[in-house]
């Protein structure tokens, strides 16, 4: 009897944990776009109105001489200073998918060659008012070897608009 009590608690609690786990996931798999935990929007009843974020983007091109590059990220120096800058953890080269860290421990890219990178810049505006930025490396041509990189981009979520 005390078996059967001990089993059916132990299959009890592995039931809460996978039905808290389905939960969760529900919950982060939800988009943010349509007013959070993906209870729709004002336009279509739903209680969306709080998520009033403004999100522009905008692209520029950066050249000067690559200073340094570790843990995803990209310096480079130029006569207006040191920029970095986040690189996407895959890139395209030449038809072939590789790693950032591939690039450079194949020499496609190396430290001290000039670059000219296409940057692309990310503002999200808060309803308070803060802002939030972060600029990526979205392709990158090495003037001194001409390899030209170009990142992969990330497939759209399920359930959401490309």
């Amino acid at each position: 009897m005390k078996r059967a009590v001990v089993g059916l608690l132990v299959l009890a609690s592995l039931a809460a944990v996978v039905a808290g786990m389905g939960a969760a996931y529900s919950l982060t798999q939800a988009p943010m776009h349509r007013g959070g935990f993906g209870w729709g929007d004002g336009a279509r009843g739903g209680y969306g109105w709080w998520n009033q974020t403004q999100v522009t983007t905008s692209e520029s091109v950066l050249e000067g001489t690559l200073s340094d590059a570790d843990w995803r990220y990209i310096e480079v120096s130029s006569s207006s200073g040191v920029t970095r800058i986040a690189a996407p953890g895959l890139w395209q080269v030449n038809g072939q998918t590789m790693t950032f860290f591939k690039l450079f421990a194949e020499d496609k890219l190396n430290i001290g060659d000039n670059v000219r990178i296409v940057v692309v810049t990310v503002t999200a505006t808060m309803p308070n008012g803060g802002t939030y930025t972060v600029s990526y490396a979205k392709q990158i041509t090495d003037l001194t070897t001409g390899v030209d990189a170009t990142a992969v981009q990330p497939l759209p979520r399920r359930g959401t608009a490309a």
